[in-house]
């Protein structure tokens, strides 16, 4: 519980009781036959939320557009790089160099990969190679 305060203008302000929540997933090793560096080598696109991610590995996810413009700029773009904790992988999203969100890769093989850790439901993901 928390106090959140709002701010009108100049002369007035508001304030309310507020629960902050957080929510969190236990993690669970990611369910694959298949090598650190075959995974890194694979390629997916996901249907969420009405958008289509593209899920590769160690490649700029930024347009050829977006890239010359980061390159002019000396920043290094948004990019999806595989990380381990214990036996879970994760698709780890970087921009510019720090890392902005984790997802958790619940299962992988060369047909498909499901994702956890969205903050909708169904809290989880598809992809399949195109």
């Amino acid at each position: 519980m928390g106090k959140k305060h709002s701010v009108i203008n100049e002369n007035e302000s508001r304030t309310e009781d507020t629960e902050f929540a957080m929510d969190y997933e236990l993690l669970t090793p990611t369910l694959t036959e298949l090598t650190e560096e075959e995974i890194q080598k694979l390629h997916f696109f996901i249907e969420w939320n009405n958008e289509t991610l593209d899920f590769k590995f160690n490649q700029s996810l930024d347009s050829i557009t977006i890239q010359e413009l980061n390159k002019k700029m000396g920043w290094e773009g948004r990019k999806l790089v595989l990380e381990k904790m214990d036996n879970t992988y994760f698709g780890t999203l970087y921009e510019n160099g720090y890392r902005s969100m984790l997802l958790p890769i619940k299962e992988i093989d060369k047909e498909k990969v499901i994702l956890s850790g969205f903050p909708k439901e169904p809290y989880q993901a598809i992809g399949y190679p195109k």
